[in-house]
């Protein structure tokens, strides 16, 4: 018998950056909008690029529990490098929670700029859910 897996991701993330504040540098060339990076963005990426990463952890472990299937939420902060920092993943098993931290860990993003143009740090929360179809 063959399925299907499906990772629904939420249409929303929520992102800030961090909670300490950042003195302003100097006015500098400010980055192309294209380079800005925003929660859309972010939840763009993890869609696109990142899904597949999220559908081999989910494969794995619907072969330990077939019935596995809920949502969980994905934390992490991207540093002013533009690499993902702090990933947590939690809200069912603690196998696909580690196995889906594991893979974030290696996502990298535009990196987040303070309004003078400085690196900073941004955290972002993302619900997904996951499902056999």
């Amino acid at each position: 018998m063959f399925r299907r897996c499906a990772l629904l991701v939420a249409v929303t993330a929520c992102g800030h950056a961090a909670r300490h504040p950042v003195a302003r540098a100097p006015a500098t060339r400010s980055a192309p909008a294209s380079a800005v990076l925003t929660p859309e963005r972010v939840l763009e990426a993890v869609t696109t690029r990142y899904l597949p990463h999220l559908r081999r952890c989910y494969q794995q472990q619907i072969k330990h529990d077939p019935r596995l299937r809920g949502r969980m939420t994905l934390s992490f902060t991207i540093d002013g490098r533009g690499r993902v920092t702090d990933a947590t993943a939690k809200g069912l098993a603690p196998k696909l929670g580690a196995c889906i931290e594991r893979r974030m860990l290696a996502w990298t993003f535009a990196a987040p700029r303070t309004t003078g143009g400085a690196p900073t740090e941004a955290s972002f929360r993302i619900p997904v859910r996951l499902d056999v179809l």
